[in-house]
C-alpha cells in the first residue's frame, strides 16, 4: 500500500511541478510536536490563529533547503522546550522518482545540524541549496528596500547562484580574498603582499560583478512585467550598484583609498559592497511607497526571480509566503494569487482566516487547505 500511494502521489506532482515536497514530516520544531502531512499538492494553504504553529510550518520547510530558520541563523531555538532535538524530513519527487532529504538537530551539540540527502550526509549548506531552491517572502522581506544592503544583495546572488554554477565558487575566492586583504590591513605588512591581494581581489570581483550583471540584465523584464500588473503607479526603477566607481578598476580604487583602508582596517569598496536599490520618482521607494505596495513590489521581484529560475534552468522551486493577505486589498490579493498560480513553483502560503484567499485564485485551481491549532495540523475537506 506504501508502494502504491507514493507512485500515485509521484504521478500526481510531476504532472504539473518538475520538484516538490510529496510528503513532510516534522517532529519537536517550535510547538510542531508530531506532523506528518503525507500529501501535498503544489498549493498548499495553513491557517490558523497567531501562535498555532503556521509560521513554524514555513520555518520547517525552509530548514530543508539552507539548514535554518528564515527568523534565525541558529537552529537550536528551533527545538521544542519538551525536546532533546528536532526534526524535519521531507520526499522530494522529481522525475517519476522519490528522493529523501532531512535535517536533525541535537539540544546542546556544537557541531553542524545533521543533513541527509537520500540517506548520505552531506556537510555543505550550499550543495542543500541548490538542491531545493527556495525562497520565502514574510513580513520582513516585504520591507527588502529598506532593510540593510547586505538583505538585498543576498537575494540578488540567491537567484545568480541558481542559475550560474560557476558564480558560487567565484563569490567564494571574493571572500577569501576580502578577508585575507582585511587582515593585511589591520597589521603593519608589506606593501607588495597587500597589491597581490588587490589583484587577486580585483580580477574575482570583475567575474562575480559580470555574473551579477547578467542576471539582472536578464531580470528586469520580467520584473517589469510582474510589477506592471500589480501595481498602477509609474516610475518605480530597480537598479543595481557594483559596489564600487563604474569609472575605475577596482584595483585602481583600491590604491587610491589605500591610507584610508589601513585607518578603518577593512575594505572599503567592492562586490561586498553592492546593492538593489529601488527609485520612485527621484526617491527612495521604500519612503514613498505604502506598507502594501512595497510588498507588491519585492513580490513582483521573487514572482520574477522564479520565472528566471524556470527560464534558464527548466527547474522548479519552493515558495513559501507567510501572511500574504496582510496590508492588502481584495483586489491586489487576487491579482498576486493568480501570478502566483502561474509559477512552476510549489506554493506553501499562510494566513490567519482562510476567507481572505478563498476566491483569489484562477478557476478549477487545486489548492489543499490545512488548518492549524495549537501544533496541530489537519487537512480540511470543504470550505
Amino acid at each position: 500500500r506504501t508502494r502504491q500511494c507514493r507512485r500515485t502521489v509521484c504521478n500526481y506532482a510531476h504532472a504539473s511541478l518538475k520538484m516538490s515536497i510529496g510528503r513532510l514530516v516534522i517532529n519537536n520544531l517550535r510547538n510542531l510536536r508530531e506532523v506528518n502531512l503525507p500529501h501535498l499538492a503544489r498549493i498548499n494553504i495553513f491557517f490558523g490563529d497567531n501562535g498555532s504553529g503556521k509560521t513554524a510550518l514555513l520555518e520547517a520547510i525552509h530548514c530543508l533547503s539552507v539548514a535554518r530558520s528564515f527568523r534565525s541563523h541558529q537552529l537550536t531555538p528551533l527545538i521544542n522546550h519538551h525536546a532533546d532535538s528536532c526534526t524535519v524530513f521531507a520526499e522530494l519527487i522529481s522525475h517519476h522518482a522519490i528522493q529523501s532529504i532531512g535535517i536533525h538537530r541535537q539540544r546542546g551539540k556544537t557541531a553542524a545540524p545533521t543533513i541527509k540527502i537520500d540517506g548520505k550526509r552531506v556537510e555543505s549548506t550550499a550543495k542543500l541549496a541548490e538542491y531545493l531552491p527556495l525562497q520565502v517572502l514574510n513580513a520582513e522581506s516585504c520591507y527588502l528596500f529598506k532593510a540593510p544592503p547586505l538583505l538585498r544583495r543576498k537575494w540578488l546572488d540567491w537567484g545568480v547562484f541558481h542559475v550560474e554554477h560557476h558564480f558560487h565558487a567565484v563569490w567564494k575566492k571574493v571572500r577569501r580574498c576580502i578577508k585575507q586583504r582585511n587582515y593585511l590591513l589591520r597589521h603593519a605588512t608589506h606593501e607588495a603582499e597587500l597589491r597581490v591581494w588587490a589583484g587577486e581581489l580585483a580580477k574575482f570581483s570583475e567575474e562575480l560583478h559580470n555574473y551579477r550583471q547578467h542576471y539582472m540584465d536578464a531580470l528586469m523584464p520580467l520584473f517589469d512585467d510582474c510589477l506592471h500588473q500589480l501595481l498602477t503607479i509609474d516610475d518605480i526603477q530597480l537598479g543595481y550598484n557594483r559596489g564600487w566607481d563604474t569609472t575605475k578598476s577596482l584595483f585602481d580604487v583600491m590604491a587610491a583609498s589605500i591610507e584610508r583602508e589601513k585607518a578603518q582596517g577593512y575594505t572599503l569598496h567592492g562586490p561586498h559592497r553592492a546593492t538593489l536599490n529601488c527609485r520612485h520618482q527621484g526617491g527612495n521607494a521604500s519612503e514613498l511607497l505604502s506598507q502594501g505596495q512595497q510588498k507588491l513590489l519585492v513580490s513582483a521581484l521573487l514572482i520574477a526571480q522564479q520565472r528566471l529560475l524556470a527560464q534558464k534552468t527548466q527547474r522548479s522551486s519552493i515558495v513559501l509566503f507567510d501572511d500574504l493577505p496582510a496590508e492588502l486589498d481584495k483586489q491586489h490579493r487576487r491579482v498576486l494569487c493568480h501570478l502566483l498560480a502561474s509559477l512552476d513553483a510549489q506554493l506553501f502560503i499562510a494566513c490567519i482566516d482562510h476567507n481572505d484567499l478563498l476566491d483569489c485564485w484562477p478557476p478549477n485551481t487545486a489548492i489543499q487547505w490545512f488548518h492549524v491549532e495549537h501544533g496541530q495540523v489537519n487537512l480540511v475537506d470543504t470550505l
